[in-house]
């Protein structure tokens, strides 16, 4: 914004003539662009860019966005309630969804995505504190975790958590005939494998892994085990859930390194130094 269209704002502002708030526009280049287009489009507004062959003294009140609420102080701001029209609303967050795939950077891929979840008002602020460092880092990393998590099961769905998921890949192994022996170990190590995080985590609560895991194959799908609360419950109803794409990467891998570990001639690990020798 200019500094005499600044000015004219911060006059009106002071002598009461009209409410006005002048905020910078958010991202840079291209981005900027396609943000302001997102904001005109949430709100019912017109965007008015001098690349389309706009001109500013063509704008009238109908060209303005609206919204019930806004948002704003030094670091923030925020638009509630964008009284745009729903069809444009769903139509730009599609455009904006089959760029995802083409784009390569990562980073311009969250910012796309970032778009889309304000676009359709799916926006959260966390505010994660402490009392001390120590507690503020843990706390941040636990919400860091939390936002990827939902993050991947928007993306590609949600399956039962707990190592429920696992347990079934399991079950489903070891229903497989085997042509060999050797085809037969795999799939037995496989099996035991995707046993592997139930198991911690039963161990963890404090519980018989070997009992529940028993009677968890005799139950039908998707029943597991709540530790917090020690009984079989539906994990999807109980909102004990993980994302897919968590559970498949997990899954291929560690299938992976198993192979890399078994193909190779010679592994290598770190030493046991006994501590108490004096130089």
């Amino acid at each position: 914004m200019e500094a005499e269209a600044l000015a004219t704002l911060v006059v009106n502002k002071q002598e009461g003539e009209i409410q006005t708030l002048a905020i910078k526009a958010p991202g840079a280049g291209n981005r900027m662009m396609h943000i302001l287009e997102d904001i005109a489009i949430m709100t019912g507004g017109t965007f008015v860019s001098s690349d389309s062959g706009d001109l500013t003294e063509d704008v009238t009140a109908a060209d303005l966005g609206r919204a019930r609420r806004i948002w704003c102080n030094r670091d923030f701001f925020t638009i509630v309630g964008g009284m745009g029209s729903e069809v444009a609303i769903r139509r730009r967050i599609q455009e904006v969804k089959k760029l995802i795939p083409d784009e390569k950077n990562e980073f311009e891929r969250n910012k796309m995505r970032e778009r889309i979840g304000k676009l359709s008002g799916g926006i959260a602020i966390l505010k994660v504190g402490g009392f001390t460092e120590a507690e503020m880092k843990e706390k941040k990393l636990r919400a860091d975790d939390a936002m990827l998590a939902v993050r991947a099961a928007l993306e590609e769905g949600v399956v039962p958590g707990g190592g429920i998921a696992y347990i079934h890949a399991a079950k489903a192994l070891r229903k497989l005939k085997a042509s060999d022996e050797e085809e037969a170990y795999g799939i037995r190590m496989m099996a035991e494998a995707a046993e592997a995080p139930l198991r911690q985590i039963l161990l963890n609560g404090g519980y018989d892994p070997e009992a529940i895991i028993a009677d968890i194959y005799r139950r039908r799908y998707p029943t597991g085990f709540d530790v917090h609360n020690g009984k079989f419950v539906n994990m999807i109803k109980a909102g004990i859930v993980d994302p897919i794409k968590v559970v498949r990467a997990s899954l291929t891998k560690g299938a992976s390194g198993g192979v890399m570990g078994m193909t190779t001639e010679a592994l290598i690990s770190p030493g046991k130094y006994d501590m108490n020798v004096n130089p």
